[in-house]
């Protein structure tokens, strides 16, 4: 898993990221007649496109080799990357399926599988009705061993108190018992007379292979802290955790989930699709991404191998190894409809892989497909948004769901902020109030003023406020210094302070919004006069946070000629003068390293260039 880059291995991840820009302007111009001429005195004369093709892809699956043998610890997720873009470039470079999986196989393991692999990979066409459910075969020198040596079956759905508990442990226990006798299963009761300990349970007759745990509630017992007493239970190598599960039967082909996390190292969890009591039939694949405080959890998949999905998020019951779910812990604070979510967040911080293979299918007892199934509130979703510093959460079908800042904890002072992280982006809520309150102000009292500085930079640049910038700089008519004192008031009517004026020194204030501050620099000359003499009286507008202020009477010329050619490009500059020089404590265009590395807040995560990932997007 995990645990860092070696800065041989960031030199390798460069270099990959060089390459991958020179395939990207490969299929730009390859597509256009001048592009093609450009190609061919570049890469000298070739008998033709696909020759090019062939070649790339060639060089991305010797890429993908590469990186896959070196010790870098390289998210698999990368490779799996890669190998797509090769595969459409040539099919017949890339990997196959048994060799991409192979691939992402640690090389310090010996390669070997717990149960056998499916006899072919061809069509079942002649199976009746294609329900032929056969277990994988062995061939060759090929050794299977017995599943209930391999896995244990957990389950936590099932109210103890309640007068169908007997009645439906029971279906599951004998469909678990029908198709795989020995299975071990272990069950979590709650029984509040009773202290910790461990019991055979017999609802109606004794099952040697079935235990029940009773646990004592400690203070606030959560399903968190049930799942995590029966997982540390668990002696086989792999485990079923088997939620909301109502039946059980060869649909859920254990062996075949088995099977693909075996044969990578990389993979730790393998579920299948679901039916519920409706009969509504769902494979429940998502990817999630956090970027720029936002939460997105989408339906689908991007790759797949082997028949199965490559998935962030499975929604049905899975197989997990269990050394995965062992050192992954569920969380024991967050209520049970967010809980796998924040876990499987988790895993895939930890760069272990998910899949969901649609030809296996649990049967589970969760409402219908069609109605407002499962779907966490508001309040659960505001719990998990403060375990990852989130403020909106994008989810299924197209709900969104925004907190403050102040809900999810997060602080808009440039005190309690880390340099290294993102600005949260609900900060700018403060920020294009007060930018909206200036402006009425301005207008109201027939003020000048201009955005000045990173103010308009961010404005030129992004459209809002640069994110890792600490305040904001306007320049404004120094002879309406006493309006701006004397009406204050009509500020702190929206919830803003001025502060910082000083009779001796006319000209400089503060806007508090009120965690972050607009400094208003006084001057007597405003760049509106370099405007044509007809529109002098209508200042340039830029667009900032959902409003039009204005800026300088040129905002792109203003920001070449302070921050230079490159000011395009992204750089936190904080410096400071001293006696010989000014001194910068990071270098242009480049990010300060991040403490926490895998915070999703890392300024280093992001580009030096470009404005796509850091304008707040509800969904991209």
């Amino acid at each position: 898993m995990r645990r860092g880059w070696s800065s041989l291995c960031q030199i390798k991840i460069y270099f990959l990221a060089i390459i991958m820009l020179v395939i990207s302007g490969y299929l730009f111009f390859s597509g256009t007649p001048t592009g093609d001429v450009i190609l061919r005195r570049f890469l000298k004369p070739t008998q033709d496109a696909v020759y090019y093709h062939r070649e790339i892809a060639a060089q991305l699956a010797d890429i993908t080799r590469t990186l896959r043998n070196s010790e870098c610890k390289v998210d698999p997720r990368i490779l799996l990357r890669l190998n797509a873009i090769a595969g459409q470039l040539d099919p017949r470079i890339a990997f196959s399926d048994s060799e991409m999986l192979t691939t992402l196989r640690n090389n310090e393991t010996e390669t070997h599988t717990e149960v056998c692999g499916d006899a072919n990979n061809k069509s079942r066409g002649d199976y009746l009705f294609y329900q032929q459910n056969d277990p994988p075969l062995c061939r060759g020198t090929e050794q299977k061993r017995p599943i209930s040596e391999l896995i244990t079956v957990i389950v936590n759905n099932v109210d103890r108190n309640s007068k169908i508990f007997s009645e439906r442990l029971q279906i599951i226990l004998d469909g678990i018992r029908g198709y795989h006798k020995f299975v071990p299963v272990l069950f979590a009761d709650v029984n509040t007379n009773v202290t910790y300990e461990q019991k055979t349970f017999s609802p109606s007759r004794s099952l040697d292979n079935v235990r029940i745990l009773t646990v004592e509630p400690r203070f606030i017992l959560t399903p968190g802290v049930i799942w995590n007493t029966l997982i540390q239970e668990v002696t086989t190598p792999y485990v079923l955790v088997a939620r909301d599960l109502s039946h059980f039967n060869a649909y859920a082909r254990l062996e075949r989930q088995i099977y693909m996390i075996s044969i990578s190292d990389f993979i730790g969890v393998v579920g299948g699709a679901f039916r519920n009591l409706t009969g509504h039939w769902k494979v429940g694949c998502y990817q999630t991404d956090i970027r720029n405080y936002f939460l997105r959890i989408v339906e689908g998949y991007k790759y797949s191998t082997y028949g199965c999905m490559f998935c962030d998020h499975l929604e049905g019951p899975f197989v997990a190894r269990t050394s995965v779910i062992k050192e992954i812990k569920f969380n024991e604070e967050l209520p049970d409809d967010v809980l796998f979510n924040d876990w499987f967040l988790r895993v895939k911080q930890s760069n272990v892989l998910a899949m969901n293979c649609p030809d296996a299918m649990y049967f589970t007892h969760g409402k219908s497909h069609t109605q407002e199934q499962s779907t966490p509130k508001q309040s659960s979703w505001l719990v998990l948004a403060k375990q990852w510093g989130v403020h909106r959460i994008f989810v299924p079908p197209n709900i969104i769901y925004l907190f403050s800042c102040k809900e999810v904890g997060l602080s808009c002072k440039t005190s309690k902020r880390l340099k290294e992280h993102l600005m949260p982006s609900c900060c700018l809520v403060q920020m294009a109030r007060a930018w909206k309150a200036l402006d009425d102000f301005a207008s109201t009292y027939g003020i000048g003023y201009e955005l000045n500085s990173g103010a308009l930079l961010g404005a030129v640049k992004l459209r809002t406020h640069l994110p890792w910038d600490v305040d904001a700089d306007v320049r404004f008519d120094t002879r309406e210094y006493l309006t701006f004192f004397r009406k204050q008031k009509a500020f702190n009517n929206k919830g803003l302070k001025l502060k910082g004026f000083n009779s001796e020194a006319k000209g400089y204030f503060q806007i508090w919004t009120p965690e972050v501050n607009i400094e208003m620099w006084g001057s007597d000359t405003l760049t509106s006069i370099f405007l044509p003499a007809d529109v002098r009286e209508v200042p340039t507008r830029v667009y900032m946070l959902g409003a039009w202020v204005r800026g300088a009477a040129n905002p792109g010329l203003y920001a070449w000629n302070k921050y230079g050619v490159n000011y395009l490009k992204h750089s936190p500059v904080r410096s400071w003068t001293s006696r010989n020089s000014t001194m910068y404590e990071y270098p242009l265009w480049t990010w300060p390293p991040c403490p926490n590395p895998q915070h999703h807040a890392c300024l280093d995560h992001y580009p030096t260039d470009g404005s796509f990932d850091f304008v707040p997007q509800m969904v991209h």
